[in-house]
């Protein structure tokens, strides 16, 4: 089990041991969860999918239809896989506070209320990057090459571009995200995912051990697919009014600092974080 999950599924398993709905999940011991059934109407105790469902549904990752189905054979738009590719990277926080800022597509009004933070956050994360004519294209199908896209992207790899969607294709099935589908499938750009499959490629993302610091993997060189975003690491050493200095670089952003837990900005002085800006900076 991927260490980074542990302690949510740890957590997860004994909320709903506790009492919570959904005793379709039972802890056996401190290292394990046992998914003993569906959490889903529509979907079958036995579904090769099952496990996967009530893993995400647990995790709060994936909640279907929200009336007790998932539509296991349903498509997803790129709107909603956005939401559960930056759920997966654990950037949850980074979507609410983006929420009320209007995304950076030229068809931003055709972007459902609803998923603006998760569209946000997966633009500034690089996980998503748009059409070729800039548009994010909200309601459209999403595509098996898309959604292992953005995931291996929140995993930390890049370098698809030459050629995409077959290198990107190709380092799922190298990491066993997608090893089951035949190559033929596998080969196939515009094959519509299902929502069957998305649970199962995406609780085995939870499995994939991100590059090795001495081999992170080059990011994508295409000005079009690469990515948007700059991600910088370090300690907050001293907060403003308007600014805070991260490793002596100063960012002119303190007033949207957000961390759970911190009654003022102040207490977040040691604190390790990752800001992550667009393009322009912001």
């Amino acid at each position: 089990m991927s260490q980074k999950w542990f302690l949510s599924i740890l957590l997860a398993g004994m909320m709903i041991l506790s009492g919570a709905p959904g005793s379709w999940v039972q802890a056996l011991d401190s290292e394990t969860v046992d998914i003993v059934g569906s959490p889903f109407t529509d979907l079958a105790d036995d579904d090769e999918a099952a496990e996967s469902f009530a893993l995400l549904y647990a995790l709060d990752i994936f909640e279907g239809y929200g009336d007790g189905r998932v539509g296991p054979g349903h498509s997803l738009t790129r709107a909603q896989f956005a939401k559960i590719a930056v759920s997966l990277s654990g950037h949850q926080k980074l979507a609410e506070t983006l929420h009320a800022q209007q995304p950076d597509f030229p068809d931003a009004s055709q972007i459902p209320y609803w998923s603006r933070g998760w569209i946000n956050a997966a633009h500034y994360l690089g996980l998503v990057v748009g059409r070729p004519d800039g548009s994010f294209d909200p309601n459209a199908p999403v595509t098996l090459a898309e959604a292992v896209t953005m995931l291996l992207r929140g995993e930390g790899y890049g370098g698809f571009v030459n050629p995409w969607p077959i290198a990107a294709l190709d380092k799922a099935r190298e990491l066993g995200i997608t090893s089951d589908i035949p190559r033929q499938v596998d080969l196939t750009p515009q094959m519509v995912l299902s929502r069957r499959r998305m649970a199962l490629i995406t609780a085995r993302t939870m499995e994939v051990h991100p590059p090795s610091t001495t081999d992170p993997g080059k990011p994508d060189e295409n000005k079009d697919t690469r990515r948007e975003s700059l991600a910088l690491t370090g300690i907050i050493e001293t907060v403003g009014a308007d600014y805070i200095v991260l490793d002596d670089s100063t960012l002119e952003l303190a007033h949207t600092v957000a961390l759970f837990g911190a009654n003022s900005l102040q207490e977040t002085v040691g604190i390790r974080v990752e800001v992550f800006l667009s393009p322009a900076g912001e």
